[in-house]
């Protein structure tokens, strides 16, 4: 799932190199984005380093 999640942030970033700005995909941008990030920590708080 995290990995789905990041090719799509990454291929929206990419996208906005070459394009003009897309306003009406922007929220899912940022909710993708905020979700990814919720999981990487989750996985993080799940396997704590020792």
């Amino acid at each position: 799932m995290t990995t789905g999640i990041l090719v799509s942030v990454m291929a929206y970033l990419i996208s906005g190199l070459f394009n003009d700005s897309m306003v009406a995909v922007s929220p899912l941008f940022w909710m993708l984005l905020g979700f990814g990030i919720s999981l990487t920590q989750r996985g993080k708080d799940a396997h704590p380093e020792k």
